[in-house]
C-alpha cells in the first residue's frame, strides 16, 4: 500500500489545474482581449496562493497518517511529541513547564493516541515565509529557508524556465521514489539541502525574498489595494515553478524526522 504521502505528492499536479487554466486563458487573450487578460492574471495570482496554503496543511495530515499507521505514539520523534503535548498544555520553557510536558508524553507513550494535525497547522492563513518557519519548527526543523540556502533549489533563480522544468521533474521524482513507507528516505547530499552557519541565519534567503514579492502581488489584488494588474503571463509561470519547489522543499523537510539519508 502507498503511503499517504506517497498520494499527496502524486497529487499536486491536479492541484496546479485550475491555475494551469487561469494561465492558459491569460495567454490566449493576451493579443485580443486585455480585460480578459488582466482578469486572469490577477484570478492566477490569488490561487496560486490558496493552493500552497491548502498544499501544506494536507502534507502534514499525510505525515502524520504515516507515523500514526507504522510508528504509534512512544516512536514518533520528540519534537513531534512535544509538539503536539504542549498543545494541551500550556507550557513555557522553564524545567517546571517542561517536566510537565516529558510527564504527560510518557504516559502518552502508553497509549494509542492518535496525533492530530491541529497542533501542526496554523489554520487561515497565508503561506509568508514566518508560517512555513513555524510549522516546520514544530516538526523539529527549526531554520526551514536556511535547510535550502545555497542549495541546488537555487538555480531555479539563475535557470531558463526549461532547465528550471527539467529539475522540477527531476526533484519530484527522487522525491517519489523513497517516500513508499516510514522511514521516508532522502538524498539531502545531492542537492546540498542542510543547515546552514549560525552566522548566516539574518540573511534573508533567495527564497524568503520571492514568497514576500509574491504575496504583495496577491495581497494588493485580495484585498483590492490594486485595481491594476501588474503580473504578466509569463511571470506568472516563473512563478508557479517556484512556488513547486517551494512544496517539494517542504515535503522534504518536514518529513525529515521521519526520513533517513540515503
Amino acid at each position: 500500500m502507498s503511503s499517504f504521502l506517497l498520494m499527496e505528492i502524486e497529487n499536486i499536479d491536479r492541484r496546479w489545474t485550475e491555475v494551469d487554466r487561469l494561465i492558459d486563458e491569460a495567454t490566449n487573450s493576451k493579443e485580443i482581449d486585455s480585460e480578459l487578460y488582466d482578469i486572469m492574471c490577477r484570478a492566477a495570482s490569488v490561487m496560486m496562493s490558496a493552493h500552497f496554503e491548502g498544499f501544506m496543511k494536507d502534507i502534514v495530515k499525510a505525515i502524520l497518517k504515516d507515523a500514526n499507521s507504522i510508528l504509534g505514539y512512544e516512536n514518533m520523534p520528540k519534537s513531534v511529541k512535544n509538539t503536539f503535548a504542549s498543545y494541551y498544555l500550556c507550557v513555557d520553557d522553564s524545567n517546571k513547564e517542561y517536566n510537565k510536558l516529558s510527564k504527560l508524553n510518557n504516559i502518552l507513550d502508553s497509549t494509542n493516541v492518535e496525533v492530530v494535525s491541529e497542533p501542526f497547522i496554523l489554520p487561515n492563513k497565508n503561506p509568508k515565509a514566518s508560517v512555513i518557519k513555524t510549522i516546520s519548527k514544530r516538526f523539529g526543523i527549526d531554520d526551514f529557508f536556511g535547510f535550502i540556502h545555497h542549495s541546488k533549489l537555487d538555480l531555479v533563480f539563475e535557470n531558463s524556465r526549461s532547465e528550471t522544468e527539467e529539475f522540477l521533474s527531476e526533484f519530484r521524482s527522487k522525491i517519489v521514489e523513497n517516500i513508499e513507507q516510514v522511514p521516508y528516505k532522502f538524498a539531502y547530499d545531492r542537492y546540498d539541502i542542510k543547515k546552514r552557519p549560525s552566522s548566516e541565519k539574518n540573511t534573508k534567503t533567495l527564497f524568503e525574498e520571492f514568497l514576500e514579492e509574491f504575496l504583495q502581488i496577491r495581497h494588493s489584488i485580495a484585498h483590492g489595494n490594486n485595481m491594476q494588474n501588474s503580473v504578466s503571463d509569463v511571470r506568472l509561470n516563473e512563478i508557479k515553478q517556484k512556488l513547486k519547489i517551494l512544496q517539494l522543499a517542504f515535503v522534504v523537510l518536514v518529513s525529515k524526522p521521519f526520513s533517513s539519508s540515503v
